[in-house]
């Protein structure tokens, strides 16, 4: 370009990086906006014309009038070559491609909006600087470039497609913690509150990511962001250390953000113990989990050289500053290898848990005894000794029965009760099949455990009636059979009735193999109850699609969807249902057990 027409958009940069008065923030804006306009009102070329353009729609959206923006603005992407519009004013056309994003994203037309914020993208990653820029242009360009990245990731979040949105949040993370390293290296000096509180955030969004990975089991890639995570809280322990700082808020938010890792920590090693665990029952998800974990390559490269840095060592130590480590699944095939997963796992919910204290974070508390609970059902399979596996469900249950003794408010923490009791529920229903397996059949010390499951199904159960009278809860009994059951009041999907008709399901189990040898009709007792539950759940399964036929709403396939995702519990319901009178005939009157 003239360099008369450069100088001019250096004099417009210069009116708007001077501060305006707080009662018009925008006006030297307003004032860079007639420049502008009156410059295009002279004799310049179509190349000037299109870069002023550009300018007044990056102007127009920094104003937050966007309503004003002229088909001019995306005129010249279409009428010129992209290089070398962006080469002539490469920095500002770059802004302006994100905003146009925004624009395009907040107006809901995700797949234009996508255009602008990939080419910003991807031009910003190959961009030079022009030699007429300022010094601190190269970081400028890396914030326009994270901001692209960032807004890639939510406009993919809105087109339903996750892996790329993570991928891109990934790529944020990235820039971001090159970012914050290099203001590291360059010293803190009056920014290293700045430092901290980026690092805070950062390990935030981590978290989040993480979590992510967690959900679709890419274990590897979660195990290095908890890496990089810890090393980022390392270095603020030791920045706040070398300022002398000791206050209370900033050492709470350290701990909280430390246990929060601790607490993914143990869920990667419980799903590593789960994925092991399915390899040897012959399920592919353990095969998937393991073509998994290269998304986080340049990460795992970056933590690589910070541990380098941190070590002092061009072989650095594969643990994380709080000892813990990613143990590949194929690794895993005997007890001994299967519980230093569980003690790493464990350890980090001992950490989690001196942070998350019942008192102040019930539900990270209880989340992190669930866990605990998980890694003790996960050692259990690569057990081979009943006694020891009965002493590890034993340990289950004293962990969460103990919560359940908190009595936790059931208005408070309805949904959490009901996964205790459940999962109580499910392991004293263990301990009772595992008991009778040792024994050789049951006994009154093995029915013990059966008497125990079905006291947690009901009161599971129980959670989705609410009690009318909020002074009699412990004296309220449980619907049963085809005349009493009725659906709970509150409206569910079929995926949330289906935990309805599995409370049902599991009562008519457990029932169904109580049995006391001395006491033929104690026992017909319980499998007459066995017989009303399975009862109940058929019954549950016809009202809840006769009440899914009179919705008007598009939620007309209720009933369907119930039926597929409840079908083999339905048929083996049905089974019993013929089966068990005949059953509790034959003790009655032969004296005979089917």
């Amino acid at each position: 370009m003239p360099e008369d027409f450069a100088a001019i958009l250096q004099f417009v940069d210069d009116v708007a990086a001077e501060p305006s008065p707080e009662t018009a923030p925008y006006a030297l804006h307003y004032r860079v906006l007639e420049i502008l306009q009156k410059l295009l009102s002279t004799p310049i070329s179509p190349l000037e014309a299109a870069v002023a353009n550009a300018k007044i729609g990056a102007t127009f959206l920094h104003v937050e009038e966007p309503h004003k923006l002229r088909d001019d603005n995306e005129k010249p992407w279409a009428k010129y070559d992209v290089d070398e519009l962006l080469q002539s004013m490469d920095l500002e056309n770059t802004h302006l491609l994100n905003q146009l994003g925004i624009l395009w994203s907040n107006r809901t037309h995700p797949a234009r909006a996508l255009c602008y914020f990939q080419a910003c993208e991807e031009f910003c990653a190959s961009v030079q600087p022009t030699a007429h820029a300022n010094d601190n242009s190269k970081d400028r360009f890396l914030e326009v470039r994270t901001h692209a990245t960032f807004y890639l990731a939510q406009v993919y979040m809105s087109l339903q497609l996750s892996d790329e949105s993570a991928q891109y949040c990934l790529t944020t993370l990235e820039l971001q913690l090159g970012a914050l390293l290099s203001k590291r290296a360059a010293g803190a000096g009056n920014d290293g509150d700045d430092i901290v509180d980026g690092v805070h955030e950062w390990v935030k969004n981590c978290l989040r990511l993480a979590k992510y990975y967690l959900g679709v089991e890419h274990l590897k890639d979660a195990a290095t962001c908890l890496f990089a995570c810890e090393y980022l809280l390392h270095t603020v322990h030791h920045l706040q250390d070398t300022a002398g700082d000791k206050s209370e808020d900033g050492n709470e938010k350290l701990r909280v953000q430390h246990a929060e890792i601790c607490l993914s920590w143990a869920k990667v090693h419980q799903l590593v113990l789960k994925s092991a665990q399915f390899r040897d029952e012959e399920s592919s998800l353990a095969e998937e989990e393991a073509d998994a974990g290269s998304a986080t390559q340049s990460l795992e490269r970056t933590r690589l050289a910070l541990c380098k840095e941190r070590d002092n060592n061009e072989n650095p130590t594969s643990l994380s500053p709080s000892g813990m480590e990613y143990v590949p699944i194929d690794t895993i095939s005997t007890f001994e290898a299967a519980r230093t997963v569980f003690k790493l796992g464990m350890r980090a919910c001992e950490t989690a848990k001196q942070v998350f204290v019942l008192n102040g974070f019930v539900t990270q508390h209880v989340r992190v005894s669930q866990l605990e609970s998980q890694l003790y059902k996960r050692l259990v399979h690569f057990e081979s000794d009943r006694k020891r596996q009965i002493a590890m469900e034993l340990r289950r249950l004293n962990l969460l029965t103990a919560l359940l003794a908190e009595e936790l408010n059931p208005d408070a923490y309805a949904a959490l009760l009901q996964e205790l009791n459940y999962e109580c529920a499910e392991i004293a229903a263990s301990i009772f099949d595992l008991k009778q397996d040792k024994n050789g059949g049951a006994d009154d010390k093995t029915n013990v455990y059966a008497l125990k499951a079905i006291h947690f199904y009901q009161q599971y159960l129980l959670l989705f009636y609410p009690a009318p009278d909020a002074g009699n809860k412990s004296q309220r009994t449980l619907p049963s059979g085809k005349a009493a059951v009725r659906l709970p009041p509150s409206a569910m999907t079929p995926s949330e009735f289906r935990s309805v008709l599995l409370g049902y399901f599991g009562l008519a189990r457990v029932c169904g193999r109580v049995q006391f040898p001395s006491d033929k009709q104690k026992t017909v007792l319980f499998w007459k109850q066995s017989l009303e539950y399975h009862e109940s759940v058929i019954e549950l399964v016809h009202k809840y699609e006769e009440q899914s036929a009179k919705q008007t709403r598009p939620m007309d396939g209720d009933g369907e969807t119930l039926r597929q995702l409840f079908d083999a519990e339905l048929h083996i319901c049905r089974e019993m249902a013929e089966l068990l009178p005949e059953k509790i005939n034959q003790l009655v009157y032969n004296g005979k057990v089917l």
